[in-house]
């Protein structure tokens, strides 16, 4: 019954969107790959045609190949990757708010764990273009860094919808930044880091549900 009810469940979050990835919240893309280097090994980013995305751990009773396969996902998805490095560069050239810059950072580390992942698995063209990515995090915080005094925020020209880049005020990338912060410090090494790993899951969580408010409506 249980695995009726998930291939139930998985057919139904299968993508009907086909901008789907371009309508998911950047910060929590990256967000959850900063958080990758916590998860069981091989924990994979998943997303869904809710507009939300997560880290997917290996073990499960339905094998993670099955489900990804059921929900219409492969490893080229992942270009959910650059297309949040891309927005995340565009939208937050703020000055004096590092926060931007260590959420790049933080991501990078995540990145990395993919990177090491797919060279075990000899998936050459995918670790190419998880590398790539990595580049574009590079110099998407050096780039905020060159042009915080060159241009400011309010002359931007976006192009996404302006409602998806004010889900995110910058007290809460700020407490995004000061948790991540905190866990990587700890480095699981007691009960705080899990509970700081809860308060971001469920700050992305919040932020995704915001997020999804804007596409259903």
């Amino acid at each position: 019954m249980y695995i009726i009810e998930q291939f139930q469940t998985f057919t139904y979050n299968k993508p009907k969107d086909e901008r789907l990835k371009e309508k998911l919240d950047p910060i929590s893309v990256l967000a959850n790959l900063a958080l990758l280097p916590f998860k069981e090994k091989e924990s994979r980013l998943t997303f869904w045609s809710d507009y939300t995305i997560c880290i997917q751990p290996p073990n499960q009773i339905i094998p993670q190949s099955i489900t990804r396969t059921l929900a219409g996902q492969s490893r080229e998805d992942l270009d959910i990757i650059g297309i949040a490095v891309d927005k995340v560069t565009i939208w937050h050239k703020e000055a004096n708010c590092p926060s931007y810059e260590n959420l790049f950072k933080n991501a990078i580390k995540g990145l990395d764990t993919l990177i090491d992942m797919y060279t075990e698995k000899k998936s050459g063209l995918t670790v190419a273009a998880l590398k790539y990515w990595k580049i574009l995090m590079e110099n998407g915080a050096a780039e905020k860094k060159q042009k915080n005094d060159e241009q400011n925020v309010e002359d931007i020209k976006f192009t996404d919808d302006e409602r998806v880049k004010r889900i995110w005020k910058s007290n809460e990338i700020g407490k995004l930044d000061q948790l991540l912060k905190e866990i990587y410090d700890t480095k699981l090494q007691n009960q705080k880091a899990y509970n700081e790993i809860q308060q971001l899951e469920l700050l992305i969580m919040q932020k995704q549900v915001e997020n999804q408010k804007i596409w259903y409506n």
